[in-house]
């Protein structure tokens, strides 16, 4: 199977060969899956996926990596801890980005030259910290009203970072905006494998302190890096049109920031509710890690869906070539996630025990979790053909949808079955997040004209 292209058929003659059977079928079968193999690794690298995928391990996948080594270290109880208060970090972040990263890419690709790129950049930056900062002293003074003591004091520790990350993530989406990922996915990458090192020695040193060192010295390590890469463009600088004032890109970047933030919500509403209801830190820890894995398993299907809007934008001028592309970029997403899930099914109980004997007690709920992952991979796709269908207000419908369900199902479970209750109450949301959203994006292409012009 192949992302975007057609796969090779074996020609007739081979197929009426005289030669013993094994060999007739054997060869034609493994000409086809190697070209289909070297086609699909051609078109990944054409699309810059090992590059973007660096980028995104920089700055999510050291989040992941650092918090699965602090589960090892912590121990189910303090990591509930953790989980908590990463889970209110995560959504004040997105609300507190106001959606300045994500216009890094857009408003930078629009603007006309290096100096307006400056200007525009250096606005983004003002925009993001100082929302950023008003979210993060909300966020300090009202934690208190839903969590206990020691939940409360750490999230008011860790909420400061959220200024540095936005940093860090508006400068890293400069490069996507003028196409030159390549140029600091490396060196993102590098600052990662740091930053990981540096979360290691602080929590093994002083545990739940360290961890606070740590989120602080790895956001300020990645962010000074990018402000140092970008700081030409920044001097640079000149005036840009008003389309880029102030006002605009804060109406603008809100915008789409209400958008994520339903999404992060959903993401994270589990061990938010968990915490409210007082459920035990142990039990929080067990649904944290598995929550982890989860979303660790997403950021490779996440990517195919981020690089192929182009190619389902040029697919959508006709119904047969959308449909193509949609499905084989689902099936292309399953079959690395599916492979991935099910060893860690199986092999989760053998494992576990030795690398993480902490959390043997919260297996069934790990297990009960990862079965949201296709789920989540069928949702990721379909909202990429919606969002390349021009479909943006769909997506935040169905987003709120999902969001109701969620938390009906969560206030009935959660307070009677704890972290189980979660743990299927999680499924059952992303079931019905998936249906609605493979439906309305089949809604949406078949829709599409059944004819096209010739295609250079």
């Amino acid at each position: 199977m192949t992302l975007l292209g057609q796969d090779p058929q074996p020609r007739g003659r081979e197929a009426t060969s005289h030669r013993p059977p094994d060999v007739v079928t054997s060869a034609p079968r493994t000409i086809v899956i190697a070209s289909a193999l070297r086609r699909t690794a051609s078109r990944a690298f054409a699309l810059g996926l090992p590059h973007y995928l660096l980028s995104i391990l920089a700055i999510q996948g050291t989040a992941y990596a650092a918090q699965f080594v602090m589960a090892r270290m912590l121990g189910p109880g303090d990591f509930g801890i953790v989980r908590s208060v990463e889970a209110v970090v995560a959504i004040a972040l997105v609300f507190g980005a106001a959606g300045m990263p994500s216009l890094a890419i857009k408003s930078v690709a629009e603007a006309p030259d290096t100096g307006a790129r400056g200007r525009v950049l250096l606005r983004l930056l003002t925009l993001g910290v100082a929302v950023s900062l008003a979210t993060a002293a909300v966020v300090s003074v009202a934690g208190g009203w839903f969590f206990d003591a020691t939940v409360t004091s750490y999230l008011r520790a860790v909420v400061w970072l959220i200024p540095i990350s936005v940093i860090a993530r508006t400068a890293l989406n400069y490069y996507q905006g003028i196409k030159s990922v390549h140029r600091v996915s490396l060196l993102a990458a590098c600052m990662s494998v740091v930053s990981l090192l540096v979360v290691v020695v602080l929590v093994a040193r002083w545990h739940l302190a360290g961890w606070v060192l740590a989120r602080y010295a790895s956001e300020a390590l990645l962010a000074t890096t990018l402000l140092w890469t970008v700081r030409a463009v920044l001097r640079s600088r000149s005036t840009a049109s008003a389309e880029f004032s102030y006002g605009n890109l804060l109406h603008l970047g809100m915008a789409i920031a209400g958008s994520l933030l339903v999404r992060t919500f959903i993401d994270n509403m589990g061990v938010l509710v968990m915490g409210v209801a007082g459920v035990a830190k142990s039990d929080i820890g067990y649904f944290g890690i598995a929550s982890l894995i989860a979303s660790a398993l997403m950021l490779v299907p996440g990517a195919l869906a981020n690089l192929s809007l182009p190619a389902i934008i040029e697919s959508l001028r006709a119904r047969h070539l959308a449909e193509r592309v949609a499905w084989r970029l689902l099936g292309a997403s399953m079959a690395f996630s599916i492979p991935i899930l099910v060893a860690l099914l199986w092999l989760a109980p053998a494992v576990t025990p030795i690398l993480a004997p902490a959390y043997v007690p919260g297996l069934p709920v790990i297990r009960v979790l990862l079965l949201a992952v296709p789920l989540r991979v069928a949702t990721s796709i379909a909202g990429a053909v919606l969002l390349a269908s021009g479909r943006v207000h769909s997506t935040l419908v169905l987003n709120a949808l999902t969001l109701g369900v969620g938390m009906t199902v969560f206030l009935a479970f959660i307070p009677r079955y704890g972290a189980t209750g979660a743990a299927y109450g999680t499924v059952f949301m992303e079931l019905f997040s998936s249906l609605c959203y493979l439906t309305w994006a089949a809604r949406t292409l078949r829709r599409l004209p059944t004819a096209t012009r010739a295609i250079a």
